[in-house]
């Protein structure tokens, strides 16, 4: 069922950005089957603020800046463990 990655691939980004702080995009609409214009799998969604680690990598001071970094990915992870669920796998 390749439908299956895109739906849950949405279903976890509305459940995170419903009940956690982390930034996550929102979803705006998305097509899960292969019977679309596109012939394709697709999720359009607004665009993430930021820029990617790698753009900034050299900017970064050896201590202060890359400390700020690794506190939030360290403040998000803590958010997602507090997540609770009855049962592993998919929220699909």
């Amino acid at each position: 069922m390749p439908w299956y990655k895109t739906q849950s691939e949405v279903a976890t980004m509305t459940y995170i950005r419903e009940h956690t702080k982390i930034p996550v995009p929102q979803v705006f609409a998305f097509d899960s089957s292969m019977d679309n214009a596109l012939g394709l799998e697709w999720i359009l969604m607004e665009m993430a603020e930021g820029r990617e680690y790698e753009q900034i990598e050299e900017d970064l001071s050896p201590e202060e800046d890359q400390d700020a970094i690794y506190g939030k990915v360290a403040e998000w992870t803590h958010e997602l463990q507090g997540l609770g669920f009855d049962t592993i796998g998919s929220i699909y």
